[in-house]
């Protein structure tokens, strides 16, 4: 995709991403990254194009969709934040329900329209 005018699909982005492992094999640590890969998977799925646009520049720091979107897990996070050159969405692992998820990602994803220390 070489341009930021055309519509994103959820495919398009769950394609490019390379999930993380689980670093445990406690049975609640793997639940917790389930959980949290499961609620990003669903509010890519379901957010609309322009939404997903916005994710993408939070993401990366760019409008247009790079080949590999990397995630990660962090344990000592409370909101989600991305290392845009490395194009690495860091979600936390205790976010809790899936609206709770939707609430903190969408409340980083936002600062896109505003741009850093505007909000």
């Amino acid at each position: 995709m070489g341009s930021a005018e055309a519509e994103l699909e959820p495919e398009m982005i769950i394609e490019r991403i390379v999930w993380p492992e689980p670093d445990s094999d406690e049975e609640e640590e793997i639940d917790d990254y389930c959980s949290v890969v499961a609620h990003l998977r669903q509010y890519i799925s379901l957010i609309s194009s322009s939404e997903l646009q916005h994710l993408i520049e939070f993401w990366t720091g760019w409008a247009v969709l790079p080949d590999k979107l990397y995630v990660s897990v962090d344990r000592d996070a409370t909101y989600p934040t991305a290392s845009t050159c490395f194009t690495k969405l860091k979600i936390p692992i205790g976010c809790g329900s899936y609206r709770d998820f939707c609430v903190k990602l969408g409340a980083v994803v936002i600062t896109t329209k505003f741009g850093f220390g505007r909000i």
